[in-house]
């Protein structure tokens, strides 16, 4: 048996829902209009969009041409967009990480990668080639597994 889905069935008005999902509206506008954004109606064509403030209202109509093609590109029935300023509730972030990773002591250059920078004729872009250089062997080797890293000789 297949089983559709009954249209008449909605959200209780008291329950805040979104006729876009969230996933589509962010890859519409991008992640920083998104938060400060959000669709709240859609009716005969027209979503209704709430902007934080009136500047982001103004700025997002100059812009409704290309968020109505991303919105359709992503299968939303929509025709155009009306602002208007509310509050906006701040995206949900993930925990900040309390641990702070320290930077590896830079690594020496292997004596082909040492040769062929050498040979680099400006003296500024050598030095920072050769930090990014000894930087990233540096990464490298403290992201190895323990048992995998070498031993300073």
């Amino acid at each position: 048996m297949v089983l559709r889905r009954d249209s008449d069935i909605r959200a209780p008005p008291t329950v805040a829902t979104s006729p876009v999902a969230f996933r589509d509206w962010e890859a519409a506008v991008g992640t920083r209009i998104a938060a400060r954004a959000k669709p709240t109606r859609l009716e005969r064509g027209v979503l209704l969009v709430v902007a934080s403030t009136s500047t982001w209202a103004q700025e997002l109509s100059m812009l409704s041409t290309e968020i109505v093609a991303q919105l359709r590109t992503r299968g939303v029935a929509v025709d155009s967009l009306r602002f208007r300023v509310g509050h906006v509730d701040p995206p949900d972030r993930p925990p900040q990480r309390d641990e702070v990773r320290r930077e590896p002591p830079l690594a020496p250059l292997p004596e082909p990668v040492a040769a062929e920078l050498a040979r680099i004729p400006d003296d500024e872009l050598r030095r920072a080639v050769t930090l990014a250089a000894r930087k990233n062997l540096g990464w490298q080797e403290a992201l190895k597994p323990k048992k995998a890293r070498r031993r300073p000789t």
